[in-house]
């Protein structure tokens, strides 16, 4: 467990035991699982990113209710995939010092390449639906071809995600809701990942084919 120390309050970053659960298609259902379709449905299915899922953090950002960003961490890789994922998230916002206030989301910058790698799962009809190893991804490509809004973060700095220009994608996420920073207050933010939707796949045609990267879902809650 690291924390990272405020002017005059603590807020600890710890993950789940689940941080890395597998919820397939998502947790939000976004996909169909490749497992529920046939491999002749002509549709994109989804399989966990169970053996990586690598990402990139730059920095992460704790914006407050006047809309200044306190800035933490430098780059450094992490494998949602991973069992220790908790320690290594904990250990990269160690040391940032908050400055006491309110604070309305978390910003968090990523690269846009990824490294996932997926196997074990087949179509309803036991055509295997596999990565066939680690498989190189830029998220910019997958959403353009999933038709998904990307702005730049020039033109909709508040975007929920948004493209900084240089590689990197820039994440504004209020699910924490409102938050303070004070000499009496310590905190906790829990991380939970799901890479149910880390990869995706075209079931068509009596195949299940290798399309690109997917997508990680963060859930972030908070107590007190």
């Amino acid at each position: 467990m690291a924390n990272f120390k405020a002017a005059a309050g603590i807020i600890f970053l710890l993950t789940s035991p689940l941080a890395n659960a597998e919820v397939c298609g998502g947790a939000d259902d976004d996909y169909a699982c490749c497992d529920a379709v046939t491999s002749t449905a002509n549709v994109t299915c989804a399989i966990p990113a169970n053996n990586k899922y690598l990402f990139s953090l730059r920095r992460f950002g704790f914006e407050n209710s006047d809309g200044d960003i306190t800035w933490t961490g430098s780059e450094t890789q992490f494998d949602a995939a991973s069992a220790n994922i908790g320690s290594t998230m904990g250990n990269f916002v160690s040391g940032v010092e908050l400055p006491d206030g309110t604070y309305v989301a978390v910003r968090p910058e990523l690269k846009l390449t990824f490294t996932i790698n997926g196997s074990g799962l087949s179509t309803t009809d036991n055509v295997a639906c596999t990565t066939g190893g680690d498989q190189a991804g830029d998220l910019s490509d997958v959403y353009e071809t999933e038709k998904m809004d990307f702005p730049t973060c020039e033109a909709e700095p508040n975007a929920f995600e948004c493209d900084t220009g240089d590689g990197y994608m820039r994440i504004r996420d209020d699910q924490l809701g409102n938050f303070t920073i004070s000499s009496t207050s310590t905190s906790t933010i829990d991380f939970k990942f799901d890479v149910g939707t880390g990869v995706l796949f075209t079931a068509n045609g009596g195949a299940c084919t290798f399309k690109s990267m997917g997508f990680l879902d963060a859930t972030l809650t908070l107590s007190n």
